[in-house]
């Protein structure tokens, strides 16, 4: 059956069950007095659900009301990781600077657009996903990091690839917080029992493909997760590491119909027309555990699931690095495309200089660090905090061998550059792989009817934003800049520095 069938359902709960944590709310040491009744009765209830409801909107904690008098930061966290933010602030960032930091939950990150267009905005914002930064920064709202004389030697603590989103022509307008890895997952016992190695490259999945389909078995792709629409992690990583690219340098218009990109395309189809992997997958963690995928491709959060929520495969599974393509000199590109989170620092902001001062000691090594540990050792080991400081990294509470494959994949992280009208292009992908896969369309023709829609749409959303007339006619460049510009300047700046 499905996996969201009544059976697997109560096999889930079963295996579970044993492993639950126990938590008492209080303990009660009592003689000849009377217990209180275990359930609260009605009035009770409502009452505490009044008391939190008026929390919500008399408590600090949920206010994002600036104090003019502080460093203001507002935070899309949950609140145990807010929490943990504003004790270190104060007890060592306020110590150290003397700057002091109101630190407020920002439920919806939406509501820095609506802030920027009211005129209601905080110095510093945190935990924003890939594409708000740019957002943000096509609208002028973002001070350019860029600016500050010691940008590029901070940029040198994390990996150049997760910063390429934050980029705006030639502006960088967040700093990494946070990152994700790609891996290789696989069950050893199966392996073993089959005679099979871990697939080094896709040439090596297509070869074990025919063993493990005898046995009923097959390779889970991410693309397979969910239904209908296809992200950018998991469309692209097969045209960069085909040396292809997503748009022509000046930004203007896509490149998925050059012969590198629509290789990229096609080896990418190719694995779900020729080689059968599984269209969709509902739950590749239950697959994994009852043995019908006994090899994957995971992320951070998979890996954590799989680590915490199957005890019973304790020591019968292993990372391995993720699927590379072999080039024409024999070197394996192993490029894939995750998203981490990210600060900004707001234009308009009276405190730019301590803002920066803010973030770069929360990218701090020993900051980061004494996050990840606080946060793990007081909220549990499915508390998992993956730095953007690959020295953090290095030092993370992973398991020894674990980590060692998460360092290696890190380094080929490498996120997708930002053009206005991008968003198209996005979808598009998702449309040509749909077309291939389910239509059998070829890659060649699913692209060529999709790239005057996407370019079309770029087109458009450049003249909103003055870089074309409405004659169309162009008024100023655009530059799309991606890791190696990234790479080239902290390389730059290490020179200077020496």
């Amino acid at each position: 059956g499905r996996d969201n069938s009544v059976l697997k359902s109560m096999s889930n709960f079963a295996s579970e069950l044993v492993t639950q944590d126990f938590s008492l709310d209080m303990i009660y040491l009592y003689g000849e007095d009377e217990l209180p009744k275990p359930r609260a009765n009605i009035f009770t209830s409502a009452g505490n659900s009044m008391k939190s409801l008026l929390n919500t909107f008399v408590s600090d904690k949920f206010h994002t009301e600036n104090d003019p008098e502080v460093l203001n930061i507002w935070v899309n966290r949950a609140t145990t990781h807010v929490d943990l933010l504003q004790k270190m602030a104060d007890t060592a960032f306020t110590k150290e600077t003397g700057i002091k930091v109101k630190i407020s939950i920002m439920p919806d990150a939406n509501k820095l657009t609506l802030g920027v267009a009211a005129g209601e905005i905080p110095d510093v914002a945190l935990g924003l996903g890939s594409h708000i930064p740019f957002e943000l920064a096509s609208r002028g709202a973002l001070y350019d990091l860029t600016q500050f004389e010691d940008f590029w030697n901070i940029e040198d603590r994390f990996v150049p690839g997760c910063s390429v989103p934050y980029i705006f022509n030639q502006g960088v307008y967040a700093i990494p917080e946070t990152l994700d890895f790609n891996a290789l997952i696989y069950r050893t016992d199966i392996f073993d029992s089959i005679g099979l190695t871990a697939p080094d490259t896709w040439k090596d999945v297509t070869t074990i493909l025919p063993t493990l389909q005898r046995y009923g078995m097959n390779f889970y792709h991410n693309i397979s997760s969910g239904v209908g629409y296809k992200w950018y992690h998991q469309t692209a990583p097969l045209i960069f590491q085909n040396n292809g690219k997503l748009f022509t340098e000046d930004g203007l218009r896509t490149a998925i119909d050059q012969p590198d990109s629509v290789k990229g395309i096609q080896s990418l189809g190719d694995l779900f027309i020729a080689y059968s992997l599984q269209k969709e997958v509902i739950s590749f963690f239950n697959s994994f555990r009852y043995s019908t995928l006994p090899v994957g491709i995971v992320s951070l959060n998979d890996y954590i699931l799989i680590k915490n929520g199957a005890p019973e495969l304790d020591g019968k599974w292993k990372l391995a690095a993720y699927p590379g393509t072999e080039q024409v000199d024999g070197s394996v590109l192993r490029w894939y495309i995750a998203n981490g989170t990210g600060g900004v620092i707001f234009k308009d902001s009276k405190k730019i200089e301590d803002a920066w001062t803010f973030l770069k000691w929360w990218t701090d090594y020993k900051t980061q660090i004494d996050y990840t540990y606080t946060l793990r050792s007081t909220y549990g080991k499915s508390f998992v905090w993956l730095s953007s400081n690959v020295a953090a990294v290095a030092d993370s509470p992973f398991d020894q061998e674990d980590k060692q494959v998460i360092l290696e994949q890190i380094k080929w992280l490498r996120d997708v550059p930002r053009s206005p009208g991008q968003y198209m292009l996005e979808r598009s992908l998702s449309d040509i792989w749909n077309s291939m896969v389910n239509d059998g369309v070829s890659a060649q023709v699913a692209i060529d009817e999709k790239v005057i829609e996407i370019n079309r749409e770029i087109k458009k959303k450049m003249k909103e934003l003055g870089y074309y007339d409405e004659e169309g006619n162009l008024l100023k460049s655009y530059e799309i800049r991606d890791v190696d510009w990234i790479i080239e300047q902290t390389e730059k700046a290490k020179q200077e520095v020496e």
